[in-house]
């Protein structure tokens, strides 16, 4: 399988089983000189790539231009993650500079891809390095970890977004302590990483951000991985009459609270105590789930506190339990005082 990435004068093109995407990233005209960057996946070998430049050519005698084409080979520079970096650069002539065509290629003949007929005047006029990861006084990069569907490294709560990056992974989590990228538009919270995630090497992180082509999301199974350093822990707010016990097990084939139930996108502890009305019992599970009980179920025993770690759907300065994927889930539960 072949992968073409190209940073071009505004545009990345991606080449997964000969399919082909464009999307905003960079690359410039400075002045009259064109240079353009185009990453290529080190596992294709001796690559040819070029850039192919379309001149249109003013002519005294007719006012439609000449048509004049120029190649340039690029050439290896340095690698980032998976990828090798190719860069050529030409020089322009300024009147030429907004109305050329340009095209970078890899192969030839029948194997031949491109990212074809872009214009110069579409572009910016500052070229920006491709990082690893990102900083700032909002989150600590902590490495490349690995991810799998079957054991999520953060649970906490998830999100997908064609323009992801780093910053809108790291809003979305602002809750929590930690957070990840994943296969570029994947975004994980979590205020505990499973044991199951272990660190990976650094290069196994190697796909942009498509909303900021200048940062790492991860990749397939693999978590670019931040810690929160605004993060606050959340503190449940005490209910008059009942004391917290803790994070207790469920399941739906046999409920720890067993009398009375609702559900709500409007969830808080503060409802959930409202609507079971002084019973013994009451918890909250999965962000909005309430339930009441005069007892205890005998399955449900207490888990750590790690596991109960979903927002309330009506509060996310509240826990409100948490879920899996199995008929097993995880609530929070607060008693009664005697």
């Amino acid at each position: 399988m072949l992968y073409l990435n190209r940073y071009v004068r505004g545009f990345r093109l991606q080449e997964r089983d000969r399919r082909l995407d464009t999307s905003p990233a960079s690359a410039v005209p400075i002045q009259s000189r064109l240079l353009t960057d185009t990453q290529v996946r080190n596992t294709v070998s001796a690559p040819s790539v070029n850039l192919t430049l379309t001149l249109k050519v003013p002519r005294t005698c007719c006012v439609a231009p000449a048509l004049l084409t120029v190649s340039a080979a690029m050439a290896q520079q340095s690698s980032v993650g998976s990828y090798d970096l190719y860069a050529a650069s030409y020089a322009l002539d300024p009147t030429l500079s907004s109305t050329t065509k340009f095209d970078v290629s890899i192969g030839s003949g029948s194997s031949r891809v491109a990212d074809s007929f872009k214009n110069t005047g579409d572009l910016g006029t500052t070229c920006a390095a491709l990082s690893s990861n990102s900083s700032s006084s909002a989150f600590a990069y902590q490495g490349c970890y690995t991810d799998s569907v079957a054991q999520r490294a953060f649970t906490g709560a998830a999100s997908v977004d064609s323009a992801m990056t780093i910053e809108k992974c790291g809003a979305s989590c602002s809750k929590f302590q930690y957070f990840g990228v994943e296969y570029g538009d994947e975004c994980y919270c979590g205020n505990t990483k499973a044991s199951s995630s272990a660190q990976a090497p650094e290069s196994d992180c190697n796909m942009a951000c498509p909303g900021n082509a200048q940062e790492i999301c991860g990749a397939g199974n693999r978590l670019s991985t931040y810690t929160n350093l605004q993060y606050v822990p959340v503190t449940n707010p005490n209910i008059t009459g009942y004391t917290y016990q803790g994070c207790y097990n469920d399941s739906v084939t046999s409920r720890a609270l067993a009398d009375s139930a609702t559900q709500s996108d409007t969830m808080s502890v503060e409802s959930c105590a409202t609507f079971c009305n002084g019973t013994t019992y009451f918890g909250v599970e999965y962000g909005r789930e309430c339930y009441c009980g005069a007892s205890l179920g005998a399955t449900s025993t207490k888990q750590p506190e790690t596991d109960c770690s979903y927002m309330c759907a009506g509060n996310s300065d509240e826990y409100c339990g948490a879920g899996n994927l199995s008929t097993s889930t995880r609530r929070d539960l607060l008693r009664l005082a005697l």
